[in-house]
This record gives structure tokens, C-alpha cells and sequence, in this order.
């Protein structure tokens, strides 16, 4: 459910076909518990990892990070690149793992808390809109932030942040998931591969990122300028999801 590759195939055609508030149980509920079972797994279970272990996990993990931001760069539906943008964050938690230490297991559980909390505000914010009669393909954010001040804010905040951008949660997160497998790089050719494969990754997601603060302040194609109308308590959800 943590949606590694090879094991991540479901998770675009479910993220987009399931209802929103479904997928967002998916997309937060599933992986927070497939990676609090891994941290169990590997900490009490089979704490000393083998090397044949290491050895595979970082190649999943790799894996993981550049199958979901390399499909994630054409996606103009928003759910499927929030899905693939998931797949990507899966290899950056398994990086954690990989760490075999307390740092990564502490880098894990905050970089899970802020991911859990940025994506849950990214789906409400689809829903809001897709509620408006919109579709969920990337051009009905166009004009947003005329729409919907707030909702363009928070959205932004929201792809800046799972982007790893400084200085929302997500940066740090990313972070600490680095310096964690950084520790143990030393001398070994497989954590400093790993490690390119994160970077490299952190800079295609940047990109299709920001297709979508593009599409909310630049497009030229705007749309008629129909309000969305933001229930209060919702903008408190909001708020705190991204504070």
C-alpha cells in the first residue's frame, strides 16, 4: 500500500477514478501505516539488516523516486500527478529505512506528518474546485487566484512544500531523509547513488510543481471568473493543514 515500485501500478488509475475524499484516505491512511508497519518490521523484527536487504531496498527506493517523477512530468489530470508525486515520496521515505538508524526513523515519521497534512489540504482543495464543476485536468486552476485568493495561496503553499522547497516542512523532511542516508554514504557507492537519485528527483519534481502555480497566476487561457465559495470551517481545515 506504500505504493513502491514495483508494486505502485494501481495507484494513478485508483487516485483518479475513486471519489476524492476516497482517495485521500488511500493516499494518506495507507502509506502512513505501511511505513509505520516498516519501521516496526525492520526495528524489532529483523533489526540488523543484511546487506543483500540494504542492497535491495536502496534499489527499490531509487527506483520508486524516479518512476513516479519521471511519469508525473506529462500528467495534466491533477489526481494522477498527485499519485505519481506519491509514488515519488514513497522512495523518499524508504530512504529512512535504508538509513538503519534512529535518525532515519525519526526523519521518517516527521517528513510522514507534514506530507500527511500538505496532501490532505492538496485533495480538499481538488475537491472544492472539482464540487465547482470543474474537471481535474490542470487547466481548471487557471485563474485561481482571482476565484479564490485563499484556495490559490493554500495550493501554492501546498506544491511548494511536497516539492521540497525551503522553507515548508517538505524541505526539511527531505532533508533529514538525506542527511540520514548521508551518515552512512561514506565509502559506499550504492548510499551515494541513492542520494543522486533523491536530488535529481527533488529537481523534476520542481518542475511539474510548478505547472501548477503556473497554471493558477500565468495562464493566459483564463476561464469566466466564477468565485468559489469556501465554507468557514473549511478554511479552518485548510489553515491548519498547511500552518
Amino acid at each position: 500500500k506504500i505504493s513502491a515500485f514495483p508494486f505502485q501500478v494501481w495507484a494513478p488509475d485508483v487516485y483518479q477514478g475513486a471519489p476524492t475524499p476516497t482517495t485521500t484516505f488511500l493516499a494518506v491512511g495507507s502509506k502512513a501505516a505501511g511505513f509505520v508497519l516498516l519501521i516496526r518490521l525492520f526495528g524489532s523484527v529483523v533489526p540488523a539488516l543484511t546487506a543483500q536487504w540494504t542492497g535491495l531496498l536502496m534499489i527499490v527506493a531509487a527506483l520508486t523516486i524516479l518512476y513516479g517523477n519521471l511519469c508525473a512530468l506529462p500528467q495534466r489530470n491533477l489526481k494522477r500527478l498527485l499519485a505519481y508525486s506519491g509514488i515519488a515520496n514513497a522512495g523518499y521515505l524508504l530512504m529512512g529505512i535504508v538509513a538503519q538508524s534512529d535518525e532515519g526513523t525519526a526523519a521518517i515519521l516527521y517528513y510522514l506528518a507534514g506530507y500527511l497534512f500538505t496532501l490532505t489540504a492538496a485533495f480538499m482543495i481538488v475537491n472544492l474546485i472539482t464540487r465547482e464543476g470543474e474537471g481535474e485536468d490542470i487547466s481548471c486552476l487557471t485563474g485561481l487566484y482571482k476565484r479564490s485568493p485563499f484556495l490559490a495561496l493554500t495550493l501554492v503553499l501546498c506544491a511548494v512544500s511536497l516539492a521540497g522547497i525551503p522553507p515548508l516542512a517538505g524541505f526539511f523532511g527531505k532533508f533529514l531523509l538525506v542527511k540520514s542516508v548521508a551518515a552512512k554514504a561514506f565509502g559506499d557507492a550504492g548510499y551515494f547513488a541513492l542520494l543522486a537519485v533523491a536530488v535529481f528527483g527533488v529537481v523534476v519534481s520542481i518542475y511539474y510543481y510548478f505547472g501548477i502555480i503556473r497554471a493558477i497566476y500565468w495562464s493566459n487561457n483564463a476561464p469566466v471568473e466564477t468565485p468559489v465559495t469556501i465554507a468557514w470551517p473549511t478554511r479552518i481545515v485548510l489553515g491548519l493543514c498547511v500552518a
